[in-house]
């Protein structure tokens, strides 16, 4: 799910020579997720579909994405996703392949991406021990802490609002909107609180433009990535991919509460995006097995507007920008992206990159 690639406008001219040595294909997938070879001359059902694959397979270093028995691998969907944000088709970011790591001005931080915990429209309370930053377009409210502790990022703290700390260490930049309170709190000598005149929005972060992308990004990561679905058995859920770059499933948000573990059976080093269809999904007492890589794994909640986590280690990033976060009495490895949240559970690195 990354964005590192830097590829250059080419056009989106068919060059006939591409196809004339194999068969024309039939799209049997989106141009957002691997599969079998794309041919831009039935392409994809997705708004643009045919400009984007065209320029994918009329540029030169890409042409075997689109010959009869190779694969449109994932070089070949990161050079579509690059080639839509760049000329704004489909809405820049139609498969949600951008917004996940846009660059913070001025730093060397990426948003959402290099935070533990994201509160993309309200507050963000409760945190205790967390690896990396934290965010909230509010404010961030909390005692007993130690933020950003083991140093990675400059901005710790990134508040739209104010910023309240009692009894705890913050290692790196406070960055407020409005103002700050503290109250035995530890600072790095060269990293103590800076605040206002910032206009967040513009020198920092857009909360609410990043959060209508990725709102974009979590309805497009369900409607256009085909997906295996997932139900209960046994008191679990077992996840069994056999794609070598990315694998999707689907849930009931319903079955999450009864299901007592999660199992994963996938290529090593292929990306796993687990998208859940309800309200008010809710994990509680349950434990992760087989061979899941959270900084590969998406759980992506379009259409939630409560999340619940409870004793539970929980591995992978979670994209839920509609959603209120209750997180306690355990730990998530990744990145968390939620409306508001009381997060009072330790967090760990497992950025999606």
């Amino acid at each position: 799910m990354t964005n590192r690639m830097t590829i250059g406008l080419l056009g989106c001219t068919i060059l006939t020579s591409v196809f004339s040595a194999s068969p024309l294909l039939a799209a049997t997938h989106s141009w957002c997720t691997t599969g079998p070879a794309l041919s831009p001359i039935e392409p994809p059902d997705l708004e643009d579909g045919a400009a984007i694959v065209a320029h994918v397979c009329s540029t030169p270093q890409f042409q075997d994405c689109c010959e009869s028995g190779n694969r449109w691998s994932l070089k070949c969907v990161e050079a579509a996703a690059v080639y839509a944000q760049e000329q704004e088709l489909s809405g820049g970011d139609y498969c949600g392949r951008s917004i996940w790591a846009a660059r913070i001005p001025e730093t060397g931080q990426y948003f959402p991406r290099d935070f533990n915990i994201v509160a993309l429209s309200g507050y963000l309370t409760r945190t205790r021990d967390v690896e990396g930053a934290i965010a909230a377009a509010g404010g961030i409210n909390t005692t007993s802490f130690n933020i950003n502790y083991k140093a990675r990022h400059d901005i710790a703290l990134l508040a739209g609002q104010s910023i309240a700390l009692i009894d705890g260490t913050v290692n790196g930049r406070a960055v407020y909107g409005t103002s700050v309170s503290t109250t035995r709190v530890t600072f790095p000598e060269e990293f103590l609180p800076h605040g206002g005149p910032y206009n967040i929005p513009s020198d920092f972060v857009d909360f609410a433009a990043s959060k209508d992308m990725l709102d974009i990004m979590s309805r497009a990561l369900a409607r256009y990535y085909p997906a295996t679905i997932v139900s209960l058995k046994d008191s679990g859920m077992t996840f069994v991919g056999t794609d070598p770059e990315i694998n999707v499933f689907s849930v009931a948000a319903s079955a999450l509460q009864e299901s007592r573990y999660f199992n994963f059976s996938v290529p090593y080093g292929a990306y796993v995006i687990i998208n859940v269809n309800g309200p008010s999904p809710k994990f509680q007492w349950a434990g992760f097995g087989g061979n899941l890589a959270p900084e590969r794994t998406l759980w992506n909640f379009p259409s939630a507007t409560a999340l619940t986590i409870a004793g539970v280690g929980f591995l992978g990033s979670i994209l839920a920008p509609n959603a209120t976060g209750t997180f306690r009495w355990g730990s998530i490895r990744g990145t968390a992206v939620v409306a508001q949240a009381e997060a009072e559970v330790e967090m760990y690195d497992g950025l999606l990159s």
